[in-house]
């Protein structure tokens, strides 16, 4: 199995894969801005590849707060 395995689910774990690490490294970057804080930043790279919406979960979080924050933010 895991020495030959199917073309489908070889091609869609490695674009899974790839895609997750291009998110991560654009969440960093963005903390990196400070467009994102970093506690978001570190969800979605970190804990998004325990549970997959650890990341949705901060992003909900954060809009909430900015919206509680105002428009002076």
């Amino acid at each position: 199995m895991l020495g030959n395995p199917q073309p489908a689910t070889f091609i869609l774990g490695l674009s899974h894969g790839l895609l997750w690490i291009g998110m991560s490294l654009v969440c960093i970057a963005a903390a990196r801005l400070r467009v994102i804080p970093f506690w978001l930043a570190v969800t979605v790279a970190i804990l998004g590849g325990l549970g997959p919406f650890m990341g949705s979960l901060g992003f909900l979080v954060e809009a909430r707060r900015r919206r509680r924050a105002g428009p002076s933010r």
